[in-house]
């Protein structure tokens, strides 16, 4: 027996918001009282009768003899009507719905209430309403109903913020999919096509001068948004696999590689008047650490005994509890810095630009002070940032004859790939102007 109906899917009045808002709380409801079914839709092999309006016998607890307007309120209403669907081998099973009816607080609401929800249901059942098929109703809802693309951006960024992603690549996405809502403010996410999102792309990357990097990183946020949507059943499929990647470019203009020279003048330069940015950097180079973790990382986590690095999942990138050698030449630097004195609570490194400390150093301080660094030695226009330690020590790696399997352990990498990318600059660092090839 059901005791819930759904939205209308012909063209609803959209100022009448509350008519809209009522026949969405009814879809609710009915979805939830539906949710266990998996049958199919078959529209055009349903049928109805005419809903109609019971009003069943007055239950009299008092023994007092009633007025007309108290029996009313004590009796028993509902709709009823029969459906068939023979696909689906229901024939004239009997629906009664009575929601709120029965807990009016008048006469005048108790009718109110009932033709209103008997108007309705009579109306959804002549559009195609099916009361025993939870994903054809949603369907409904969604059509009618659906959702405004800068409201389902609000959505899917907290979607974002419900499983924890990384607030970095959260602003990362928000500040894609804004320029996305701020385009389409009153269009229906059920209306979005693979042309309005190309046509977008292409109109964003003129007026702000993206890159084809940058245009391809919209399009992801962009497909992941919508495969979000797809989940939710707001659309039926995803537009973005039929949009176009640009060709990018496959030399980066960031993270490029130190020079030899270049990484001595960095070194002797933050040994003398930056020694909390030398740790930081040589920790980099010595454990490939990501920045993120080197700044949420505790002395309690660094084991000089058993020459380990914890990285608990609680700040690891892919949430992942792993582990990272101290090799000897680390150890000696840890041990400059006498870190085996250190609370256990307290990180290496520290707001304030401190070397041990309460509090973790702010999210962008190590940033600002590299960068710093490379201005004052005039380097800051040769694509060095950061990275570029870690692309440095996985090359000097292999021209230390490390396997490229060595460097990805190293690196706590998921695949072979994304090692390969660090190393996209090898063959600047090979000659083979004095190798003999081997004779035919």
């Amino acid at each position: 027996m059901v005791e819930n109906i759904g939205l209308s899917i012909k063209n609803i009045n959209r100022n009448d918001n509350e008519t809209l808002a009522k026949k969405d709380n009814l879809l609710t409801d009915l979805t939830r009282t539906n949710s266990n079914q998996n049958t199919k839709f078959a529209i055009m092999s349903t049928s109805f009768t005419q809903p109609v309006l019971r009003k069943g016998k007055a239950i009299n607890k008092t023994g007092k003899r009633l007025t007309k307007a108290e029996e009313a309120l004590l009796q028993d209403w509902y709709i009823e009507y029969y459906f068939t669907d023979t696909s689906l081998d229901i024939v004239n099973k009997r629906v009664k719905l009575r929601r709120d009816i029965n807990q009016s607080e008048s006469v005048r609401v108790k009718e109110s209430r009932a033709q209103t929800i008997l108007k309705s249901i009579t109306q959804l059942l002549e559009e195609g309403y099916h009361p025993f098929n939870e994903d054809a109703n949603v369907k409904l809802r969604n059509d009618v109903i659906s959702i405004s693309i800068p409201e389902a951006v609000e959505v899917y960024l907290h979607h974002l913020n419900d499983i924890k992603l990384r607030k970095k690549s959260i602003q990362t996405y928000k500040s894609k999919l804004k320029y996305f809502a701020d385009a389409f403010p009153n269009l229906k996410i059920n209306q979005i096509t693979d042309l309005k999102i190309t046509k977008f792309l292409k109109d964003q990357q003129r007026a702000n001068s993206w890159s084809e990097r940058t245009y391809n990183a919209a399009q992801q946020a962009l497909g992941a948004f919508l495969k979000h949507m797809v989940s939710l059943k707001y659309i039926d499929s995803n537009p973005i696999k039929s949009v176009t990647r640009l060709k990018a470019s496959t030399s980066s203009e960031l993270h490029k590689v130190f020079t030899d020279e270049d990484l001595k003048s960095i070194m002797d330069y933050l040994a003398e008047k930056d020694k909390f940015s030398e740790l930081f950097v040589k920790s980099i180079y010595y454990t490939c650490i990501r920045p993120k973790e080197l700044r949420q990382l505790k002395i309690s986590m660094i084991d000089l005994n058993s020459g380990i690095i914890t990285i608990p999942s609680s700040i690891s990138k892919n949430k992942q509890t792993d582990t990272v050698k101290i090799t000897p030449n680390f150890e000696m630097v840890l041990k400059e810095h006498n870190i085996e004195t250190f609370p256990l609570d307290h990180y290496l490194f520290s707001s304030g630009s401190t070397i041990g400390g309460k509090v973790a150093v702010g999210e962008n301080t190590p940033y600002y002070r590299f960068m710093s660094c490379l201005k004052q030695l005039k380097l800051d226009n040769k694509g060095y940032t950061l990275y570029s330690v870690k692309h440095k020590s996985n090359i000097n790696k292999y021209l230390a004859n490390w396997s490229v399997a060595e460097i990805m352990k190293a690196n706590r990498h998921g695949s072979i790939s994304q090692t390969e990318t660090y190393l996209r600059e090898l063959t600047k660092f090979i000659k083979i102007d004095q190798k003999e090839i081997p004779l035919i």
